[in-house]
């Protein structure tokens, strides 16, 4: 296998596994591991330079990752053939079956037609302010304190308060609501701890739909009232499994993605230093950097009948593994790649999906993006690193990002 050399233009936060060692990785592909966690675009690039972007695992039961662009929206439309009901491999310890997420047409689209218009561009330009002000505040308040962990502080509490905000649910729970999504999202406990925390989690969202039942407000109430299931309205179930969707989405990809942002911006000053020359730059940079940096790097699909991909055949049950991030670095789809490249346009990458199952909290998740690298820019512009105390996330099979990024006032 041959490993492409790094251009010096190329140059972002990576390991320093040697190509023999990423071979061996490879032969035994594990996404839950640590090596690819610090290795990523390294061990990405390695794929598509062996000319064979497919890989096989024994480990978790087994299953065949897919990284070419093409080959990830092929299966990712494909609802006929691939089934959408465990999304994560293994599936994730006591995660119900989520709304519109993993569901399959026709109740996908219908759920769809249902949600599409609360998020909207449209609706998130208008929610773009608060998300602004809310933004600010945070950084206000953690200022004051003299040292910004620009996740825990800034990124989750966002996210949090504008999605409990939206959705009409008591903002002053947000934080009993985020640490169970939190720590199954970046697996931070174990297995039975995160079952746990579904369960309380749901039986704290069926409490508070239930006092939505008697004053509706927020996209939840106005679900309440108007939704239309075929003729029907939405069930209790239907809307707790709704609200988790929308709390995970934007959780997940938000505040992963916010993370990976900074870090790389603080490694890159000169790049930092584009977008405080021309601010109009900053929505095609988030859009950049969401693809290098995919935040959400694979998506779990279950063989429903027999089928051939990449030339091989796979049968009912066999597990498959598409990566998005791997289909957002594929040279035959992008111009050198590896280069972050704040000026490149269209930028067609696949993280938040392909098609009818791209993710429904498309516009929300670059709503705060944008609010949140606006705020950092405007609060913190020459901020720096402690680097010594970034911690990345341990486990990025679902999720990648980082725990901890701390930040001080630079010069």
């Amino acid at each position: 296998m041959a490993i492409q050399e790094l251009t010096p233009e190329s140059r972002t936060p990576k390991g320093h596994a040697t190509p023999a060692e990423i071979k061996s990785f490879l032969e035994n592909f594990d996404p839950h591991s640590p090596f690819f966690v610090k290795n990523r675009e390294n061990v990405i690039e390695a794929v598509h330079a062996s000319g064979c972007p497919v890989l096989h695992s024994m480990l978790h039961g087994g299953f065949t990752v897919f990284g070419r662009y093409q080959t990830v929206i092929d299966v990712h439309q494909n609802e006929e053939a691939y089934s959408t009901r465990y999304k994560s491999h293994p599936p994730s310890e006591g995660l119900p079956a989520l709304i519109p997420s993993t569901r399959s047409d026709p109740e996908h689209h219908i759920y769809r037609r249902i949600l599409n218009p609360y998020f909207s561009a449209k609706a998130m330009q208008a929610i773009a302010p608060r998300a602004g002000e809310v933004c600010r505040q945070l950084f206000d308040e953690a200022l004051a304190m003299g040292q910004v962990d620009v996740v825990m502080d800034i990124a989750q509490p966002l996210v949090g308060i504008m999605t409990m905000e939206l959705a009409g649910l008591p903002v002053e729970k947000a934080r009993d609501y985020v640490k169970p999504i939190h720590d199954a999202t970046f697996r931070t406990v174990s297995t039975a701890e995160i079952a746990d925390g579904w369960q309380h989690l749901m039986a704290s969202i069926r409490s508070d739909i239930a006092e939505l039942r008697r004053n509706p407000k927020g996209l939840l109430g106005d679900l309440m009232q108007n939704a239309d299931f075929e003729g029907r309205p939405l069930t209790d179930e239907e809307l707790e499994l709704i609200t988790v969707n929308v709390l995970i989405g934007g959780l997940g990809t938000s505040q992963g993605f916010m993370g990976s942002m900074t870090v790389y911006l603080g490694r890159n000053p000169d790049q930092r230093q584009l977008l405080l020359d021309d601010p109009a730059l900053r929505r095609q940079a988030v859009e950049e950097m969401l693809r290098y940096f995919s935040p959400q790097t694979m998506s779990a699909r279950t063989v429903l009948h027999e089928v051939e991909v990449e030339g091989q055949t796979y049968q009912p049950g066999d597990r498959l593994l598409i990566a998005y991030a791997m289909g957002n670095l594929d040279p035959a789809k992008f111009e050198n790649p590896m280069k972050v490249d704040f000026h490149r346009w269209p930028n067609k990458h696949m993280t938040f999906g392909i098609g009818p199952h791209t993710c429904v909290g498309r516009h929300f998740a670059i709503t705060m993006i944008s609010q949140y690298l606006n705020a950092l820019l405007d609060k913190m512009p020459h901020f720096k690193l402690v680097e010594d105390e970034v911690r990345a996330v341990d486990n990025i099979s679902s999720i990648a990002g980082y725990m901890n990024v701390p930040i001080v006032q630079g010069d």
